[in-house]
């Protein structure tokens, strides 16, 4: 065949026995040419946000499919940029011919546009501030400040029966001695106690008065 190499026809490769047999017509050189697998290779497509507007604080998902196009198992890191900062990453095995889906939750606290990068995909979504209510707020009640009740003092008077002063002295000069040391033996001191309590109630504080009126009355009988 000149000076190139020709591929047999009828070749059986045996994986398990580790052989290699072809069907010949006459003697040549013959060699066993082996051809390496294509490395592995990935492809990043279809990224796809959702949802694509939010509120304040709510996720959004970010997913992208990666398939593995090369001829050997491999691993890849599917990167995502947030406005251009690397905000998450995954990093991945693929075996060769192999497809699988990349995805990312994202939450952001800040009412602004964000644009989103995975391995080249670009897609973006919004945060938006939640709308201002047009209620106005209902009036105040205030309650209306209640009465104080006004505390009138209460004066108890405790009060003994006195018996009536006498309009004066009875004498006689022809009492003896003995009636007048027994007239004086018999004076009567009679004591007439009252008292008034007095309690003043302050509403702006309390302040308590206590008055005690004391008399005492001599009386004496001869």
């Amino acid at each position: 065949m000149g000076n190139k190499w020709v591929t047999l026809e009828n070749e059986n490769i045996d994986m398990i026995n580790g052989t290699i047999t072809a069907d010949i017509n006459h003697f040549s050189y013959y060699a066993i040419i082996g051809y390496l697998p294509p490395p592995a290779k990935f492809v990043v497509s279809t990224l796809v946000v959702s949802p694509t507007s939010v509120k304040i604080g709510e996720p959004v998902k970010a997913a992208v499919t990666v398939t593995n196009t090369g001829g050997v198992t491999g691993a890849y890191n599917v990167v995502l940029n947030v406005n251009g900062i690397e905000e998450d990453s995954k990093y991945i095995s693929l075996d060769a011919g192999a497809q699988t889906i990349v995805e990312f939750l994202i939450t952001k606290y800040l009412a602004n546009n964000y644009n989103l990068e995975v391995n080249g995909q670009r897609a973006s979504f919004i945060i938006i501030n939640p709308p201002v209510s047009d209620t106005t707020p209902s009036e105040v009640q205030i309650p209306a400040p209640q009465s104080v009740p006004v505390l009138t003092p209460i004066v108890t008077q405790i009060q003994s029966a006195v018996p009536q002063e006498p309009s004066g002295l009875i004498t006689k000069a022809s009492k003896s001695a003995a009636e007048m040391k027994s007239a004086h033996e018999t004076t009567v001191h009679l004591a007439l106690l009252g008292e008034v309590i007095a309690i003043a109630l302050v509403l702006s504080g309390l302040t308590a008065i206590i008055i005690f009126v004391r008399r005492r009355y001599l009386l004496r009988k001869g």
